[in-house]
């Protein structure tokens, strides 16, 4: 018998030369972390800008409205922390930020 190791992807900012993780999920463990890996087509790595990561906001709000309701209260509330982290980091209101999976 094997055992898969999960994967893990991260959601982290750019903030004065270094990159600080926002948000850490397991991968078939974690809904949002799933839906995440999904959005950015499974690549291990990417940067994006704010228009990207208001588009990637808007689909798990949507994904998470069509879920099951603790699915979605869940999805709901990781969300509003990405986006919480986000806006306090990024007060000129540009951001470049990274996903990550490893």
């Amino acid at each position: 018998m094997t055992t898969h190791k999960k994967s893990m992807v991260s959601i982290g900012i750019m903030h004065k030369g270094e990159n600080r993780i926002l948000y850490t999920g397991v991968r078939g463990k974690d809904g949002l972390a799933d839906l995440i890996s999904k959005y950015f087509s499974n690549k291990r790595f990417a940067k994006f800008d704010e228009e990207d990561y208001r588009d990637l906001i808007e689909y798990l709000r949507m994904v998470g409205k069509n879920s099951e309701p603790d699915q979605e209260k869940l999805i709901r509330s990781e969300v509003k922390k990405i986006a919480d982290a986000v806006d306090a980091y990024n007060s000129n209101g540009y951001a470049k930020l990274t996903y990550q999976r490893f």
